[in-house]
């Protein structure tokens, strides 16, 4: 008895590893369509280089059919724009987009907005996690995932920076999690989104500056989308945090002020 009990689980994980093999070449044969949105201000020094290396990459990952990226400049007082116009003319999938007035979360839901295609994401130009966390992203999304996050809180993820950005960090997102009931580990990195997903909750993205990232995950949750986290590795090094100390405060202050919005919202 024992033993067919043990051949009964040999056989069971024999089972499991073919449905896996079949389930992995049925993604790897998968084809959609992204649209990177990247929010830029005063990259006049390295914006066409960044830009090409993107579309160098893009054009690696074998699940991609096409793909845009919508570069938002956001309200740049150098000549960001002016070399973002002769990019677009030399890069058909480049998509320039400016808005004057200056706010991560006016230019990400600008780029949420002007994105035509099914599978959305987000990154920095700097793609602080890597370029190969596009495809692991997508990877995510052929899984069925509505929103996939670049987590610097996950227990596997590699992330090195002051003490200070990993303390408020802790707190900013703990803090989140305890109000909004979400169980997210980090809700201020890049994230990857499912055009339906989006067209559902963004009306409810309101906020102008950096919250706007926390109130995707926020009303994801609410509206019950699948979400996964991937573990990134992150090391600031010479990267000088864009949020100072009145910008902490005034996102834990749109905190304050986003719960009875989000108790009046219907799921």
């Amino acid at each position: 008895m024992r033993y067919f009990k043990g051949s009964l689980d040999i056989y069971q994980l024999h089972c499991r590893y073919q449905l896996y093999n079949v389930t992995k070449v049925v993604n790897d044969n998968k084809k959609t369509k992204i649209s990177l949105i990247i929010p830029v201000f005063n990259e006049e020094q390295a914006l066409e280089m960044r830009v090409k290396y993107i579309c160098e990459y893009l054009k690696t990952v074998t699940s991609l059919d096409d793909f845009e990226i919508v570069v938002v400049n956001n309200g740049s007082t150098d000549k960001t724009q002016e070399i973002l116009d002769i990019i677009s003319k030399r890069f058909a999938s480049v998509v320039p987009v400016y808005i004057k007035q200056r706010g991560l979360g006016l230019a990400l839901k600008r780029g949420l907005i002007v994105a035509k295609f099914d599978c959305i994401m987000f990154v920095s130009i700097d793609l602080g996690f890597g370029a190969k966390f596009i495809k692991q992203s997508i990877d995510k999304y052929f899984e069925g995932f509505d929103l996939v996050l670049g987590s610097k809180g996950h227990k596997d993820s590699i992330y090195e920076a002051p003490i200070s950005r990993k303390m408020y960090s802790y707190i900013f997102n703990n803090v989140v999690k305890l109000i909004f009931d979400i169980k997210c580990s980090d809700t201020q990195g890049t994230f990857l989104i499912s055009k339906k997903c989006r067209s559902e909750i963004i009306d409810m993205l309101d906020s102008p500056g950096p919250f706007f990232q926390t109130q995707v995950v926020i009303y994801a949750n609410k509206i019950n989308a699948r979400i996964f986290e991937l573990p990134v590795i992150y090391k600031a090094g010479s990267r000088k945090s864009k949020m100072n100390v009145v910008d902490a405060m005034q996102i834990f202050l749109e905190v304050i002020k986003e719960y009875p919005n989000y108790k009046s919202k219907k799921k």
